[in-house]
Protein backbone atom coordinates (compact mmCIF):
# COMPACT_ATOMS: atom_id res chain seq x y z
CA UNK A 1 0.00 0.00 0.00
CA UNK A 2 1.03 3.42 -1.15
CA UNK A 3 2.32 4.95 2.51
CA UNK A 4 0.14 8.50 2.99
CA UNK A 5 0.77 11.71 4.44
CA UNK A 6 -0.39 12.34 7.57
CA UNK A 7 -2.55 15.82 8.27
CA UNK A 8 -1.97 17.13 11.64
CA UNK A 9 -4.41 19.41 12.76
CA UNK A 10 -3.84 21.94 15.87
CA UNK A 11 -5.28 25.28 16.98
CA UNK A 12 -3.26 27.69 16.61
CA UNK A 13 0.64 29.25 16.75
CA UNK A 14 0.04 32.13 18.48
CA UNK A 15 -0.08 30.88 22.11
CA UNK A 16 2.80 28.67 23.49
CA UNK A 17 0.89 25.72 25.03
CA UNK A 18 -0.99 24.55 22.20
CA UNK A 19 2.14 25.06 19.51
CA UNK A 20 4.24 23.24 22.08
CA UNK A 21 1.24 20.24 22.24
CA UNK A 22 1.86 20.26 18.44
CA UNK A 23 5.31 20.60 18.49
CA UNK A 24 5.33 17.30 20.82
CA UNK A 25 2.70 15.70 19.16
CA UNK A 26 4.95 16.13 15.85
CA UNK A 27 7.91 14.48 17.40
CA UNK A 28 5.99 11.41 18.96
CA UNK A 29 4.95 10.94 15.37
CA UNK A 30 9.07 10.68 14.03
CA UNK A 31 9.70 10.91 9.90
CA UNK A 32 6.01 10.31 8.66
CA UNK A 33 5.07 12.97 6.16
CA UNK A 34 3.18 15.73 7.78
CA UNK A 35 1.10 18.48 6.50
CA UNK A 36 -0.23 21.10 9.21
CA UNK A 37 -3.47 22.63 9.44
CA UNK A 38 -5.10 24.88 11.99
CA UNK A 39 -8.70 25.09 13.94
CA UNK A 40 -9.11 28.27 15.51
CA UNK A 41 -12.22 29.89 13.77
CA UNK A 42 -10.90 31.89 11.05
CA UNK A 43 -8.99 29.12 10.03
CA UNK A 44 -11.56 26.46 10.06
CA UNK A 45 -13.10 26.75 6.11
CA UNK A 46 -9.81 26.54 4.65
CA UNK A 47 -9.11 23.81 7.24
CA UNK A 48 -12.18 22.01 6.09
CA UNK A 49 -11.75 22.44 2.02
CA UNK A 50 -8.23 20.93 2.37
CA UNK A 51 -9.05 17.87 4.56
CA UNK A 52 -12.11 17.15 2.01
CA UNK A 53 -9.47 15.96 -0.61
CA UNK A 54 -7.37 13.92 1.29
CA UNK A 55 -7.23 10.27 -0.21
CA UNK A 56 -7.49 6.96 1.64
CA UNK A 57 -4.58 6.27 2.21
CA UNK A 58 -4.04 10.04 4.26
CA UNK A 59 -5.02 10.12 7.95
CA UNK A 60 -5.75 13.27 10.18
CA UNK A 61 -4.42 13.69 13.79
CA UNK A 62 -5.93 16.06 15.52
CA UNK A 63 -4.00 16.95 18.28
CA UNK A 64 -2.69 18.55 21.19
CA UNK A 65 -4.27 21.05 23.20
CA UNK A 66 -7.83 21.60 24.86
CA UNK A 67 -9.68 21.49 21.62
CA UNK A 68 -12.54 18.95 22.92
CA UNK A 69 -14.63 22.71 23.89
CA UNK A 70 -17.80 24.47 22.55
CA UNK A 71 -15.26 26.82 20.86
CA UNK A 72 -14.54 24.06 18.51
CA UNK A 73 -17.96 22.77 17.35
CA UNK A 74 -17.64 24.19 14.19
CA UNK A 75 -14.34 22.33 12.93
CA UNK A 76 -15.45 19.23 14.94
CA UNK A 77 -18.80 18.87 12.80
CA UNK A 78 -17.13 20.28 9.85
CA UNK A 79 -14.66 17.03 10.12
CA UNK A 80 -17.11 14.16 10.91
CA UNK A 81 -19.00 15.00 8.22
CA UNK A 82 -15.60 14.17 5.54
CA UNK A 83 -15.23 10.91 4.41
CA UNK A 84 -11.69 10.56 6.36
CA UNK A 85 -9.58 8.37 8.75
CA UNK A 86 -9.25 9.87 11.70
CA UNK A 87 -6.60 10.03 14.75
CA UNK A 88 -6.91 12.11 18.41
CA UNK A 89 -3.69 12.49 20.17
CA UNK A 90 -3.03 14.29 23.10
CA UNK A 91 -6.15 16.65 23.85
CA UNK A 92 -8.43 17.67 26.61
CA UNK A 93 -11.76 18.92 27.43
CA UNK A 94 -12.20 22.30 28.57
CA UNK A 95 -14.42 23.00 31.27
CA UNK A 96 -14.23 26.57 32.45
CA UNK A 97 -15.39 27.55 35.67
CA UNK A 98 -17.13 30.70 34.50
CA UNK A 99 -18.94 29.79 31.49
CA UNK A 100 -20.64 26.49 30.28
CA UNK A 101 -17.67 25.39 27.59
CA UNK A 102 -18.31 21.90 27.63
CA UNK A 103 -19.22 20.29 23.50
CA UNK A 104 -22.54 18.62 23.32
CA UNK A 105 -22.34 14.90 24.90
CA UNK A 106 -23.16 13.88 21.28
CA UNK A 107 -20.40 15.35 19.41
CA UNK A 108 -17.74 13.82 22.22
CA UNK A 109 -19.43 10.03 21.29
CA UNK A 110 -19.13 10.75 17.72
CA UNK A 111 -15.53 11.79 17.72
CA UNK A 112 -14.58 8.49 19.77
CA UNK A 113 -16.66 6.17 17.58
CA UNK A 114 -14.77 7.77 14.37
CA UNK A 115 -11.32 7.83 15.77
CA UNK A 116 -9.10 5.00 15.01
CA UNK A 117 -6.35 5.86 17.64
CA UNK A 118 -7.76 7.62 20.86
CA UNK A 119 -5.05 9.43 23.52
CA UNK A 120 -6.26 11.95 25.41
CA UNK A 121 -4.44 14.51 27.96
CA UNK A 122 -6.65 13.19 31.22
CA UNK A 123 -8.49 10.84 33.11
CA UNK A 124 -11.77 13.19 33.05
CA UNK A 125 -11.60 13.29 28.93
CA UNK A 126 -11.48 9.77 28.54
CA UNK A 127 -14.41 9.25 31.04
CA UNK A 128 -16.30 11.70 28.58
CA UNK A 129 -15.84 10.33 25.44
CA UNK A 130 -16.93 6.82 27.27
CA UNK A 131 -14.34 4.14 25.21
CA UNK A 132 -12.96 1.35 26.59
CA UNK A 133 -10.08 2.12 23.97
CA UNK A 134 -9.17 5.58 25.06
CA UNK A 135 -5.88 5.87 26.76
CA UNK A 136 -4.88 8.61 29.13
CA UNK A 137 -0.78 9.70 28.40
CA UNK A 138 0.21 13.32 29.77
CA UNK A 139 0.29 16.42 27.51
CA UNK A 140 2.62 16.05 24.13
CA UNK A 141 4.12 19.83 24.93
CA UNK A 142 6.16 18.04 27.67
CA UNK A 143 8.37 16.44 25.23
CA UNK A 144 8.36 19.70 23.12
CA UNK A 145 9.53 21.91 25.90
CA UNK A 146 13.80 22.56 25.25
CA UNK A 147 16.04 21.81 27.47
CA UNK A 148 17.01 24.90 29.56
CA UNK A 149 20.15 25.71 32.01
CA UNK A 150 19.51 26.14 36.02
CA UNK A 151 16.71 28.92 35.81
CA UNK A 152 18.20 32.64 37.61
CA UNK A 153 15.78 33.32 40.78
CA UNK A 154 12.42 34.79 39.29
CA UNK A 155 8.57 34.40 39.67
CA UNK A 156 6.60 34.05 36.45
CA UNK A 157 3.09 34.72 36.19
CA UNK A 158 1.22 32.80 33.80
CA UNK A 159 -1.94 34.41 33.85
CA UNK A 160 -5.26 32.73 32.48
CA UNK A 161 -7.88 35.72 33.05
CA UNK A 162 -10.36 33.51 31.23
CA UNK A 163 -10.51 30.51 33.96
CA UNK A 164 -10.08 32.63 36.64
CA UNK A 165 -11.32 35.95 36.47
CA UNK A 166 -10.52 39.60 37.11
CA UNK A 167 -10.33 39.39 41.01
CA UNK A 168 -8.37 36.37 41.36
CA UNK A 169 -5.96 37.44 38.33
CA UNK A 170 -5.00 40.40 40.53
CA UNK A 171 -4.99 38.97 43.62
CA UNK A 172 -2.70 36.07 41.84
CA UNK A 173 -0.54 39.24 41.05
CA UNK A 174 -0.61 40.92 44.05
CA UNK A 175 0.50 37.65 46.16
CA UNK A 176 3.11 36.72 43.72
CA UNK A 177 4.68 39.91 43.38
CA UNK A 178 5.08 40.59 47.10
CA UNK A 179 6.07 36.27 46.98
CA UNK A 180 8.65 37.70 44.38
CA UNK A 181 9.79 41.23 46.50
CA UNK A 182 10.38 39.23 49.73
CA UNK A 183 12.72 36.16 48.45
CA UNK A 184 14.79 38.61 46.10
CA UNK A 185 13.40 37.51 42.96
CA UNK A 186 12.56 39.30 39.73
CA UNK A 187 8.70 39.63 38.76
CA UNK A 188 7.64 38.69 35.60
CA UNK A 189 4.05 38.17 33.78
CA UNK A 190 2.72 36.34 30.83
CA UNK A 191 -0.67 35.12 29.13
CA UNK A 192 1.55 32.53 26.85
CA UNK A 193 0.42 34.83 23.28
CA UNK A 194 2.74 35.80 21.24
CA UNK A 195 3.16 36.33 17.52
CA UNK A 196 3.10 32.85 15.56
CA UNK A 197 5.97 32.35 14.48
CA UNK A 198 9.59 31.14 16.24
CA UNK A 199 11.05 34.23 17.53
CA UNK A 200 7.78 34.64 19.35
CA UNK A 201 6.98 31.29 20.93
CA UNK A 202 11.15 32.21 21.92
CA UNK A 203 10.02 34.88 23.51
CA UNK A 204 7.63 33.39 25.50
CA UNK A 205 10.19 30.56 27.09
CA UNK A 206 12.84 33.02 27.97
CA UNK A 207 10.08 34.12 30.18
CA UNK A 208 10.40 30.21 31.96
CA UNK A 209 14.09 30.08 31.22
CA UNK A 210 14.48 32.69 33.63
CA UNK A 211 12.87 32.09 36.40
CA UNK A 212 12.83 29.16 39.17
CA UNK A 213 9.07 29.41 40.35
CA UNK A 214 6.23 29.92 38.41
CA UNK A 215 2.80 30.75 39.55
CA UNK A 216 0.16 29.92 37.04
CA UNK A 217 -3.81 29.85 36.44
CA UNK A 218 -3.14 28.23 32.51
CA UNK A 219 -2.72 24.57 32.32
CA UNK A 220 0.19 24.66 30.18
CA UNK A 221 1.96 27.12 32.62
CA UNK A 222 2.36 24.30 34.99
CA UNK A 223 3.47 21.80 32.11
CA UNK A 224 6.20 23.89 30.92
CA UNK A 225 7.32 24.81 34.31
CA UNK A 226 7.11 20.63 35.07
CA UNK A 227 8.88 20.12 31.71
CA UNK A 228 11.69 22.55 32.92
CA UNK A 229 11.68 21.04 36.32
CA UNK A 230 10.85 25.35 37.97
CA UNK A 231 8.74 25.10 41.28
Amino acid sequence: MTRGTIHHVYANRSNAGDWLSARGVQMLLGDAPIEEHLCDEPFVPETLRSLSTLQRTDIVVVGGGGLLMDYFVPFWEGLLDLDVRLCVWGIGVVDLKREPTLPPPRLLRRIAERSELTVVRDARTAEMLGGSDVTVSPCPSLVAVPAAPPAPLGLLHVANMTTVGEQEFMQMRIAGEAWAGATSRVFRETNNRHHADDAGLESVLALYRRSDVVLSSALHGCLIAIAWGDR
